[in-house]
Formats: C-alpha cells, structure tokens, sequence
C-alpha cells in the first residue's frame, strides 16, 4: 500500500512540474500576437490621419482655385492661388505641394437635383479637380508610418480627390423705382423740392434725370450684367420692381438684354410712389415660382436694389424671412447716404436655424442558464440567482481537489510575472489610440471652424463656438482656439483656425507615454464675401451745380400733394403692422 502511494506521489509531481511554466508559455505565445496587433492599429490610425489631412488640403486648394476662377476667369490664376493655399495646410507635418498636372479644369453639369457631373476639358471651364498626391513620384513622397517595416512595409501609396464647382444660381433683381430714387445719393428726398439736377420744368413722369440714384442703379446693374454674361457659370436672371405697389416685370431668363429693356422703360418714364420693400421682396420670391426657366437645383438669390428708406407695405425683415423659409438668399445694396443701414442688415442677415436633439438609451437584456442570470446595462450589471426550474439540479458539496491547491500557488507567481507586462501593452494601446482620436478631432474642428467664419458675417467668437462643440463630443476640453485675423471684415481674403491641445490635459487617464506631447492643427481657406460688383460699379457723383439765381418774376411753384413724392414734408403715417406669420 505504501509503495502504491509513493509511485502516485511521484506521478504526481511529474506532472506538476510540466504544468508549472503552462502559464509564461501561454503569455509567450499571446504577447508577441498583441504587440502584432497593437502595431497595426496604430499604423492604420495614423494612416487614416493622413489621409483625412489630405483630403482637408486637397479641398480647400479647390475652393481657392475655383474661387479665383469665379472671379479672374484664369486658369491660370486659378493655379496659382490652389497651390498658395495648399501649402498653409500640412499633412503629416508637410505643407502640401501640388504640381500643375494635380490641376484639371473643366466643365461641370447637372440635370434636376442630381449631381454635378465633371468632365475634363471644354472652352469654358466652371469646376477645378484637384488630385492630391502622396505617392511614389510625388513631390511630397509617400506617407511614413509609425512602424515602418511591419508586414515588410516602410511607406504607404495614397491620394485624394476634390473638386470645386460654380453652382447654379438664378437671381431675382428686385429694384426700388420709388420717387425719392430720383434725388441724388447725397441729398435729401424731402418733397416738394425738387432734386438739385432738375432742370426748369422737369416734372415726375419724364425721363429720369442724368444725375440721380435710379441712374447709379442702372449702371450697377450694366455692370453687373456684364460680369455674369463673362461667367463661365450659366446663372438666370429675374427682374421685379416697386414703389408702392410691385411689378414682375421679367421671368429667369439667360438673356439679359431683356433686364436692360425692362429698366429702360422706368428710365424714360420716371414715376412717383412709396418705398415698400417687403412687397417687393414677396415679388422677388414669386419671380423663382412664376418664371418656367426656374431650375430645381439652382441656389436662389434675390438682390435688393434700394435708397433704403421703407415707409409703406409689408415689413421688409418679415418679408425677408419667410424669403429664408423657402430657401431664399437675399443681399441688399442701398444707393443713397440716407439709407436706414441698420434695416438693410436685418433683412441680408435674417438666418435660419434648426436644433436637432437626440435623446436615446437603449438596454439589452440577457438571461444566462446555468447557475446564474445576468441583466447587463449600460453601465452596471446585476447578478442574480436564475429562476428558471430546468436550471436548478441537485448538486452535492463540491470537494477541492488537493492536487489543485498545490499547483495554485504556481499559477498566481507565473501571473505575477504576466500580468505587468499585459497590463502595460494593453494601457499603452489605449493611450495611442486616444492620441490619435485627438488628432482627428482637432483637425475636423480646424476645418469645420474655418467653414464657418469664411462666410460673410460671421466673427471669430463663432468659429470658436463651432470649434469648442466639436471637440466637447470627443472629450477635449482644455484647448487654445486661435483665429486669424481676429476681426474679419468684409475685405478679409482668407482666415486660418489654429487649434492646440495638450494630450495630458485631455486624456482619459494618467499619461505614461504620450505625456508630453502637444498636438496642434490648422486650417485657412479664402473669405466667401459676397459679391461688390454691384455696389464697385456705382460712378461716383458729381458735385451737384450750384442754386440758380433766385427770380422775383417767377412766381413760387404750385403747391403739390405731399402724397406724390415718395418723401412727403410732413411726418409719414406708420407703416402698417407686417401680416400674421405663417
């Protein structure tokens, strides 16, 4: 009996001493797989960085080709301004340089609400492609990643597509042909004077005087004409008119002579009336409903030719809104020093906003059989005896096996061993990735900042509210928004976010790694003002000629209704309330 034990004891210990190392050998084999894993995920993240920064560079070097396009009807222009603004975008810490081939103009169409469709080519180019390399054979070399030679790979082959189009636009010319439009910009509509440049016997309802706002406007408009018949772009152009009531006088049309025949009738005809501009804002909005040419497509825009004094009609701010509800852009441009500036912005400023509010929780609810019940939430779980009667079986004591208590001690040293080392691939996997995740927040807020303020009227403190929002969703809280210039003016070419975030003060925890590292990014793209040809195009004024010696033959002129003038002497009775909104 006791030779039977000592041959089981010694048995036993054989087998104790092959499983001692099972524990580092399993590490040993799992290790070198996670730090495989680990290298990958990291390259993939920082090529997936790259690539984004590239695609932000390629975009904004077709905005500012396609933008100087627009406006110097160059292609050559048009390159040289792409690759000035490419190479103030980086990507993996270089400025992007593009060369001539990485620039193809051409022609962009589309039918309905489908969309533009590219070709290379053609006499009159609208769009700019730009493909941005990062390739072999590249100026800028291929992109290098963070572990080079993994998978026998040192350098990765990519590029980025992008392109800028002139969009389609018809615009509504809506033009204020009220009395007080025959007064030069520099006086004073007050009737019953007569405006400094009339002549002896001149008289409303003759052909409107060489020197006087309405002649400004029309030359504008010349100008204005000739630039869009210049445009590469195919635009339609609509004409409505008012004083104190409102006239469609011509459909969209891509003829705009007609624009001209429609004014010159006013011209040689010069009216009496109010101003109501918010009549003729609800004209300019039928102008897109009633005219057949309309396009689907086409952006909407009305633009608002005035002296900018409303006295009669509907609000023009509330004529200006319900023009935004239906996807309506509206400009102003005002043709005397009279004009009530601060209505004029109200109603270009008049915007739409939409919240969208998202509030979700969804719970999954799981039952294991055996010996236990989970419910798993979202962020707790609760074990629970199971209920169920199929689950419950008689079981005995359960007896601890001896040999097990022996070899226990062996497994918990051999972990002690492990358990750093996974503890530390595992925390250090985490803090790249969340470096990474960084990195693309602030480059997505540099952009989606710089997208905002480009637009005319926007200001600093709004790209810094954009910018603050996008990185809140990612977690970033402590970061330095810089945007330059830090006022921006209607004469600002171009604006640049800058973002710097410290990954320590950002990061989920404790930083062992990547404590010291700052990460920045930035963004420029060129202004979106809007168009001065209109008002560049009003001639400068003459001084107006001197009062004629006075006559006492001449008898004083006869007293005039104060209703035919558009500016009456005495106070105006208060526009009438603007209708019930919609």
């Amino acid at each position: 009996m006791s030779g039977r034990m000592n041959s089981v004891e010694r048995l036993s210990g054989v087998r104790r001493a092959a499983r001692t190392g099972s524990v580092m050998l399993l590490m040993a084999i799992v290790l070198p797989v996670m730090f495989i894993l680990a290298a990958y995920a990291i390259n993939t993240a920082s090529l997936e960085l790259r690539r984004t920064e590239l695609y932000v560079a390629a975009d904004v070097a077709a905005r500012a080709g396609g933008r100087e396009l627009s406006t110097s009807q160059t292609t050559a222009a048009a390159i040289v301004r792409a690759k000035q603004i490419a190479l103030k975008n980086t990507v993996g810490k270089k400025p992007l340089n593009l060369r001539d081939s990485d620039l193809e103009f051409g022609v962009a169409e589309r039918t309905g609400l489908e969309r533009y469709n590219f070709a290379a080519g053609g006499a009159n180019p609208n769009a700019l492609r730009v493909t941005a390399h990062r390739t072999t054979g590249s100026i800028d070399g291929p992109l290098e990643l963070p572990f080079p030679g993994f998978l026998s790979q040192d350098k990765v082959d990519t590029f980025q597509v992008a392109i800028s189009t002139q969009v389609q636009v018809d615009i509504a010319l809506v033009i204020d042909r009220s009395g007080s439009m025959a007064y030069a910009s520099d006086e004073a509509a007050i009737y019953p004077n007569m405006p400094a440049s009339a002549p002896a016997g001149w008289d409303f309802g003759d052909p409107a005087l060489p020197i006087c706002r309405w002649r400004d406007l029309v030359a504008a408009v010349d100008v204005f004409r000739v630039e869009l018949q210049n445009s590469p772009a195919n635009e339609l152009l609509g004409l409505a008119t008012y004083n104190d009531t409102v006239a469609f006088d011509q459909p969209l049309t891509s003829d705009y002579s007609l624009i001209s025949d429609g004014l010159d009738v006013y011209t040689q005809s010069f009216s009496v009336g109010a101003t109501n501009i918010g009549g003729g804002i609800m004209q300019g909005i039928d102008v897109f409903t009633g005219s057949p040419a309309m396009r689907d497509g086409a952006i909407k825009v009305i633009v608002v030719l005035t002296d900018g004094i409303h006295n009669t009609g509907t609000d023009p701010v509330w004529a200006a809104g319900q023009a935004k509800n239906q996807g309506v852009m509206i400009f102003t441009v005002t043709f005397s020093n009279e004009a009530e500036q601060w209505r004029m912005k109200d109603v270009a400023s008049e915007r739409q906003r939409h919240a969208l509010s998202c509030d979700r929780r969804e719970r999954t609810e799981a039952c294991l059989c055996g010996d236990r019940q989970m419910f798993a939430y979202f962020n707790h779980t609760v074990i629970q005896p199971c209920q169920h009667a199929h689950c419950h079986t008689s079981r005995g004591p359960k007896k601890t096996s001896s040999l097990f208590m022996k070899r226990r001690g062996a497994y918990v040293v051999e972990f002690a061993f492990v358990l750093p080392v996974l503890t530390l691939v595992v925390f250090a996997s985490i803090e790249f990735f969340r470096v990474a995740n960084m990195r693309h927040a602030i480059d997505s807020a540099t952009y989606e900042a710089c997208r905002i303020v480009i637009v005319p009227g926007a200001t600093t403190a709004e790209a810094e509210a954009r910018a603050n929002k996008i990185l809140e969703r990612y977690g970033l809280n402590v970061a330095d928004i810089t945007v330059t210039p830090t006022v921006i003016a209607e004469s600002t070419p171009e604006v640049t976010v800058k973002i710097d975030a410290a990954v320590s003060a950002n990061a989920w925890y404790l930083t062992r790694f990547t404590g010291g590292v700052n990460l920045s990014a930035e963004t420029t793209l060129l202004t979106e003002r809007a168009p001065t040809i209109l008002a560049s195009a009003i001639p400068e004024p003459p001084p107006p000629p001197p009062p004629p010696p006075s006559d006492p033959t001449v008898g004083s002129p006869p007293i005039r209704s104060p209703t035919v003038g558009s500016r009456a002497s005495t106070e105006p009775p208060p526009p009438p309330p603007p209708p019930p909104m919609l």
